[in-house]
């Protein structure tokens, strides 16, 4: 992953939010943080490696809840889903990853670890 990587936070408990913008930021990776996923704001800084970051709450609130349709949209090269629920990753494929939510700063922080690691 390129250190110009976007990482979109749309999080509803503000605590968890804060948490993975500092550990993110820590990382050297840029962080922004939305309540409206249609904000013109966010087309300009969309980036080759934009990954969204959002929470079951969110998800649900979104008109267009379907994680598959919001990948569908060009501007997200990967979604981070942070759940209560354990749905079946791999039907998904590498560009939807679910996180437990008890877990999901650390496991984050992992990913993206290997991610620039990667690149």
């Amino acid at each position: 992953m390129a250190a110009s990587a976007l990482f979109v936070l749309n999080i509803a408990e503000t605590g968890l939010r804060s948490i993975l913008a500092a550990r993110l930021s820590l990382l050297g990776v840029d962080v922004i943080s939305i309540r409206d996923l249609d904000d013109r704001a966010l087309a300009r800084m969309v980036r080759k490696r934009t990954i969204l970051v959002l929470d079951d709450d969110t998800l649900a609130r979104l008109p267009d809840g379907d994680p598959e349709r919001l990948l569908a949209q060009p501007r997200w090269s990967d979604i981070i889903i942070i759940s209560q629920r354990s749905p079946d990753d791999a039907k998904h494929g590498d560009r939807i990853r679910y996180m437990p939510r008890a877990e999901a700063a650390v496991q984050i922080v992992e990913l993206v670890e290997r991610w620039l690691g990667a690149s």
